[in-house]
């Protein structure tokens, strides 16, 4: 029974350090490294990027126009990982909805684990209300501000059909709300059944010969 136990936290420990490797470019929205620097911050700590957009490493700014914040900015808005984070309504509050948008590898018919954290402010900005789509398929996540600066991470699958997927982001309430914060982006491939439990008799071969 020890051995088993071995075996399967062997294989578990190994399935999360495969499912570490971020399918995304930039999922955090930080700037490129020096000397490719993007972002130059306004006297509010942010930056207003208009759809087409691609000062974002990684990303295309579509729809409507977003807001690319510091950790630093007038609004106390804090990123979830690094220094910076989106606010997908931007500065105007208005008009039609602000996404992002970036195109990645994939396998046909495999799934795949998306995860981001979405953000929300004071109870006058509204309720956080974003989509999440990807390969024909989508879903809406909400987030109810209580007054103070607050992550919270979602978590979603999808199913590739062809060898490249576009993930897009973006509000679902563009003129109701003041505030849709998004940043931590991930992409991960889910494992196949099969692929786990080769995980696991492989371990148990290798604990089974260990012993002989």
């Amino acid at each position: 029974m020890k051995h088993l136990v071995v075996v399967v936290i062997s294989a578990t420990t190994l399935m999360g350090t495969v499912s570490q490797a971020n399918l995304l470019t930039n999922g955090s929205f930080e700037d490129g490294p020096a000397p490719t620097v993007n972002f130059i911050p306004d006297t509010f700590g942010g930056m207003q990027l208009n759809t087409a957009s691609t000062a974002i490493p990684g990303w295309t700014v579509t729809g409507d126009q977003i807001a690319w914040l510091h950790t630093t900015n007038f609004w106390g808005i804090t990123a979830s990982d690094q220094t910076k984070s989106l606010d997908l309504t931007g500065y105007n509050n208005t008009g039609s909805a602000g996404g992002i948008e970036q195109t990645f590898a994939t396998v046909a018919s495999q799934q795949y684990l998306v995860q981001f954290d979405i953000g929300a402010q004071q109870p006058s900005w509204g309720s956080t209300d974003i989509i999440v789509s990807a390969a024909s398929q989508s879903a809406t996540f909400q987030a109810t501000p209580t007054g103070t600066q607050q992550w919270t991470t979602k978590s979603w699958i999808f199913t590739a059909n062809s060898a490249f997927t576009t993930l897009n982001f973006s509000e679902n309430n563009p003129s109701q709300t003041l505030y849709n914060g998004l940043d931590n982006a991930i992409v991960t491939a889910v494992p196949e059944p099969a692929s786990i439990l080769g995980l696991v008799l492989g371990g148990a071969y290798l604990v089974r010969r260990r012993r002989n």
